[in-house]
């Protein structure tokens, strides 16, 4: 739409008609997919979630879930990674879509999967170092389940704030706000964790610059 002359009762005043633009179906597409993996999860997965939540206040419990679980609840934990990548990549898209409004969606999309895809890849093998450094596989497989329990469950508590934010495409403070206190938990856990396993602070410091902080900033 263009821009009309002076409406009536308003001299010298223009008025400016702007039609905004139709929302790419491939974002409606993927919040549909993000929306219906979710609801598979909560039904599917409903007693692990509860247990998991039921012991994911305390590091020890957590641990003693570690012992205990089974392939179900291995199984949940994969799906809860899977959704994470998936809900963070949708969010991802729907940002870079207002940053670069003449690249396809699909495109913005795929690139998001690649870099979550790189920052897994590359946890992982970070962990495999300290594995190797430690000479320990018990603390490689704690820090990993205590990873993954967190992963899932801020994927499971933020995935629908993802959704309001991809259909409304609005919040986006908001938003960022509650994904920052939801990872501050994530960090508050695994410092409990290096507490009760006997590490120090610089450790821990050192942990998350590595592991935790390294990756996220090259997004």
């Amino acid at each position: 739409g263009g821009a009309r002359g002076p409406t009536e009762g308003q001299p010298g005043e223009w008025v400016s008609r702007v039609e905004t633009p139709s929302e790419p179906w491939q974002t409606s597409a993927v919040i549909v997919v993000v929306l219906c993996f979710y609801c598979f999860i909560l039904y599917r997965f409903r007693r692990d979630s509860l247990s998991g939540l039921k012991n994911m206040t305390y590091t020890e419990d957590t641990l003693t879930l570690m012992e205990e679980q089974g392939a179900d609840f291995n199984r949940f934990l994969w799906c809860g990674t899977l959704l994470a990548v998936l809900s963070g990549s949708a969010l991802a898209m729907n940002w870079m879509e207002w940053q670069l409004p003449g690249v396809q969606n699909y495109v913005l999309f795929g690139a998001s999967l690649l870099e979550f895809g790189g920052i897994l890849i590359y946890r992982w093998l970070a962990l495999r170092l300290v594995q190797w450094m430690t000479e320990d596989r018990g603390i490689y497989h704690q820090i990993r389940f205590i990873n993954r329990m967190d992963f899932t469950f801020l994927a499971l508590f933020y995935t629908p704030f993802a959704i309001i934010i991809g259909m409304s495409g609005r919040f986006f403070e908001a938003g960022l706000v509650l994904l920052a206190i939801l990872v501050l938990s994530h960090f508050l856990a695994l410092y409990k964790y290096f507490r009760l396993s006997g590490f120090s602070g610089m450790q821990y410091f050192l942990y998350l610059c590595t592991i935790e902080i390294l990756p996220v900033s090259f997004l």
